[in-house]
């Protein structure tokens, strides 16, 4: 990106990009507007996701330091958990995992390939245990990763997406009104953010918040695009965002209406969705075209965070509300 005071930081390769764009126009028609999808479910790293463009970072850091070891916390059904993992295995890492949950579903979905890459697991109850053992393992320089990978250099990776988008956009003479993103710790919001004010305000960002507390996302939100900005040596003004409730019922509850979100676009689409992340926000998506939150007859970018393995490990839950 040209303009900047400093470079971006050292980044290590873990997937191919650019990411497809593709229209959604039988969904779109359903729901009132021109949509399209951009496919960071293809992220080729460990069946891919969001928190891919974050590790490369991540991990360009980690190796920068010297570190061995990455290690991080997250739900027992974490993306994030899962893809700290691949990029671990993938740079000659080791992972520590400290997962909090029940894990009644039992090792499926993202535990199961928690496992099968090779990543050291210890499950307990509550977030705040999780987070205190990533704090006391010990190794060879760990590198700790908050949980969602939400830090300055993770969110970096989608200030790079936005480029990227912008790329794609003037490359097909497609123009975006609006960019909705399924948002948890906020920083694949807030890289977009940043990137979207370097660009003079590109789009209407919209997060829906999946359940971690509509106004502390808000705040980390708006710190870590600050701190995307500071590290990058440029003054703006935050604007042009907006992050709206999609939690139904609370994070990883998996509901009804969901439920009909992630059927609608399987079954207008081919387009698999999860029901902790993606599921929700094109939920609330549809509820905010129906409102007049979002324009109807806008052209509107979702972006397609991943999280699929999800689906297998709530599979009992998922079939019950279908």
């Amino acid at each position: 990106m040209q303009g900047l005071a400093r470079p971006l930081p050292k980044r290590f390769k873990l997937t191919s990009l650019p990411t497809p764009i593709e229209e959604l126009d039988r969904l779109g028609e359903r729901i009132g507007v021109r949509l399209y999808v951009k496919r960071d479910d293809l992220l080729s790293l460990g069946l891919g996701g969001n928190k891919v463009r974050k590790l490369e970072y991540l991990v360009g850091d980690a190796i920068e330091k010297g570190c061995k070891m990455l290690a991080t916390s997250g739900a027992v059904h974490s993306n994030h958990a899962r893809l700290t993992a691949a990029a671990a295995a993938k740079a000659g890492m080791k992972a520590f995992l400290a997962l909090w949950g029940s894990g009644e579903e039992g090792e499926q979905g993202n535990l199961l390939l928690d496992d099968i890459l090779g990543a050291d697991i210890k499950i307990v109850e509550d977030r705040e245990e999780a987070e205190r053992l990533v704090e006391e393992v010990e190794g060879d320089c760990v590198y700790r990763i908050p949980p969602g990978g939400a830090s300055v250099i993770g969110a970096l990776g989608y200030l790079q997406a936005a480029v990227e988008i912008a790329s794609q956009e003037d490359e097909s003479g497609i123009s975006f009104d609006y960019m909705v993103i399924p948002t948890g710790t906020g920083a694949t919001l807030a890289g977009l953010l940043a990137g979207s004010v370097l660009m003079g305000g590109r789009w209407k960002l919209i997060g829906f918040d999946v359940g971690f507390e509509g106004g502390k996302v808000v705040e980390d939100v708006e710190g870590l695009a600050r701190g995307v900005l500071d590290e990058l040596g440029v003054c703006a003004d935050i604007h042009g965002y907006r992050v709206l409730d999609a939690s139904y019922g609370g994070y990883g509850v998996i509901s009804r209406r969901v439920i009909d979100a992630i059927l609608s676009a399987a079954r207008t689409e081919g387009l698999i969705l999860d029901p902790v992340y993606t599921g929700k926000a094109l939920a609330g998506f549809e509820d905010a075209v129906a409102s007049g939150d979002i324009e109807g007859g806008s052209s509107v970018l979702f972006v397609h965070t991943g999280g699929i393995p999800i689906l297998f490990q709530y599979s009992k839950r998922v079939v019950k509300l279908k």
